[in-house]
Parts: structure tokens; sequence; C-alpha cells
């Protein structure tokens, strides 16, 4: 009876045994389907959130330079504004013309508050141009300017046009400061160049 009991018994055996295969097979299989969904459901976010703080990263610097092109744009556009009325008003002097202080007072003084303005608004970007030599220079020839307006002296508002060469001094170091921010945040480097604005024309201002 024991051999027979054993030839049916080794059926159910095997049988038995290729149940348990499988079902480690598909608990394994189950495992690593798990593993793989829950990588991606990590590493996709990441992958997203990477790529957004890219693209947010970019689009902050193209910002900020195009801030800095306009405030650069406001300096050359409000300063160039200020030199030639400051200019005319020497000319006009000059040749005998009278030049009523009380107007020039009001036009030179809103001039320079503009300018000012577009000088302070470079701090913020790294660029202190409210106190360089540049702005003191202009502030300073204002006052040669008032002086001659003020006393109607044609020698006086020549002596300022000589030693400033017409204003061409000032203009010159316009250009060259704006100049250089602009090759600067063109370049992508952003420096203080505030202390680096050498006038030609600082003898005409003293």
């Amino acid at each position: 009876m024991a051999p027979q009991l054993d030839l049916l018994l080794r059926p159910l055996m095997a049988e038995r045994g290729d149940l348990v295969e499988t079902v480690w097979v598909g608990l394994a299989g189950t495992v690593a389907g798990a593993i793989v969904a829950g990588a991606a459901a990590y590493f996709g976010p990441l992958r997203l959130q990477r790529r957004k703080e890219a693209f947010d990263a970019a689009a902050q610097a193209k910002a900020d330079r195009a801030e800095a092109v306009r405030v650069v744009s406001q300096i050359r556009v409000d300063g160039s504004a200020w030199l030639t009325y400051l200019l005319q008003a020497t000319l006009d002097v000059s040749e005998g013309r009278a030049v009523d202080l009380a107007e020039f007072d009001e036009k030179s003084s809103a001039l320079r508050v503009k300018t000012d303005l577009a000088l302070a608004a470079a701090s913020h970007l790294g660029h202190d141009l409210f106190y360089s030599r540049f702005a003191q220079s202009m502030r300073a020839v204002e006052l040669r300017v008032r002086r001659c307006v003020a006393s109607g002296s044609a020698a006086r508002a020549r002596d300022v046009l000589g030693e400033t060469d017409s204003f061409g001094a000032f203009f010159s170091q316009r250009q060259v400061v704006t100049t250089r921010m602009l090759n600067l945040i063109t370049d992508g480097r952003w420096v203080d160049i505030g202390d680096d604005t050498e006038s030609d024309g600082r003898s005409g201002v003293t």
C-alpha cells in the first residue's frame, strides 16, 4: 500500500511546488513593479522641479538684464537732457542773451532731479552712481552755470565753456560710463564701477 500511496501523493506534491513557485514569482513581480512605480513617482516630480527651477532662474536673469539696460538707458537720456540745457544756458549768457534766473532754477532743478533718480536707480543693481565723480561734477557745473546766469557775465560763461570743452567732457564721460555699464551687462559681469568715472573736465567744475 505504501508504494501506491507514494504514487498517488507525488503528483500532488509536484503541483503544490509549482503553485508555490508561481506565488513567489508573482510576489517578486509585484514588489519589483512597486519599486519601479515608487522610483518614477519620486524622481519624475524631482526632475520636473529641477527643470522648473532652471527655467525660473533663466527667466529671472533675463528680467534682471532687461531692467539693468533700462536703468542705463534712462541715465543716458536724462543726463543728456540736463547737460543739453546747461550748455544752452551757458551759450546764451556767453553770447549776451539774458536768461531768467527763476526759469533756469525751475528747469535745471527738474532735470537734475530726473537725472539723480536715474543714477539712484542703479544702486539696487550694484552701482552707487549717485555719489560718483561723474554725478558730483555734473552738480558742480550746474552751480557754475547758475552763477553765470545770475551775473549775466558773458566772460564767466565763456570760461565755463572753455574749461569744459563746451561740455564735451561731460557728454564724453556720460557716454564712457554708460557704454561700459552696458558692456558689463551684455557680458554678464555686473561689477561696481561707481568710483571709476574719472572726468577729463574736472578742472572746469571745481
